[in-house]
C-alpha cells in the first residue's frame, strides 16, 4: 500500500489517497473480504464528497487455494513491458514474503484476468461459488439499488409488494454490506439514509 496525490475529477481539488496493490491472504486474512467488496481503492473527495476509484495494477494471492491472480486496468493504457515489470515486482514481493517450503509451482504461473469483476469471480469460484450463484446475487444487488432509488414511500411500498418473495437473508445481508461500504467511505448521511430504507423494508416485508 502506498499514498499518492489524487485530483478529484469533479471539483479538481488535490488530496492524498491510499492505493492497495497487493491483496495477500497469507499475510492479511482480512484482505479477502476487502477485495470481495468490490470497492477496491475507492476514495471520497474531502471537498465535494465525490466518490470514485483509483485505477491500479492489482495482485491477489491465496496460498490455501493456490491462487495468484493479476489484473491491469485497460484504462491505464500501460505498455506490455511496463505491465510485466510492475506485476513482476508485485508478485516477487508476494513470493519473498513466503517461507521457502511454501513456495509452490503455481507462483511461477500467475493467472492474468481482463477485468476486476473477472478477478472477483475467480476468487469466488475457488470457494465453490458458481457463476449461477454469482448472477443470483447480482440480481439481488440490483433490487437493493431499486429500493434506494425509490422517490417516496408509495414507491417503496410498491417495491416491497413486487419483490416480497426475494427479500430474504441474502438480500438483507447484501443491503447491510452496502451500508457498511458507504459508511467506511465517509458518506455518513447516505449511510444513514440507506439504513433507514433497510429498516423500513425489514418492518414492512413478510
Amino acid at each position: 500500500m502506498f499514498t499518492t496525490t489524487v485530483t478529484c475529477p469533479n471539483c479538481r481539488q488535490p488530496f492524498s489517497a491510499q492505493v492497495e496493490q497487493v491483496f495477500d491472504v497469507a499475510r492479511d486474512p482480512s484482505a479477502k473480504s476487502r477485495f470481495l467488496r468490490g470497492r477496491i481503492n475507492a476514495f471520497t473527495c474531502p471537498s465535494c464528497r465525490f466518490q470514485s476509484m483509483i485505477a491500479s495494477p492489482i495482485v491477489y494471492h491465496d496460498p490455501e487455494k493456490e491462487l495468484l491472480l493479476t489484473f491491469v486496468p485497460m484504462e491505464l493504457g500501460m505498455p506490455l513491458a511496463e505491465q510485466e515489470r510492475m506485476l513482476g515486482s508485485l508478485t516477487k514481493a508476494v513470493v519473498n514474503n513466503l517461507p521457502p517450503e511454501a513456495r509452490k509451482g503455481y507462483l511461477l504461473r500467475p493467472t492474468s484476468v481482463l477485468t476486476l469483476q473477472g478477478m472477483i469471480e475467480r476468487v469466488l469460484e475457488a470457494d465453490g461459488i458458481t457463476k449461477e450463484m454469482i448472477e443470483a446475487q447480482r440480481k439481488k444487488a440490483a433490487v437493493v439499488e431499486q429500493f434506494l432509488a425509490a422517490p417516496d414511500e408509495a414507491a417503496l411500498e410498491a417495491l416491497m409488494k413486487e419483490h416480497d418473495a426475494e427479500l430474504d437473508y441474502t438480500f438483507f445481508d447484501l443491503f447491510t454490506a452496502a451500508i457498511q461500504s458507504v459508511a467506511e467511505s465517509g458518506d455518513r448521511a447516505r449511510a444513514e439514509h440507506m439504513l433507514a430504507v433497510r429498516n423500513k423494508i425489514l418492518a414492512g416485508s413478510s
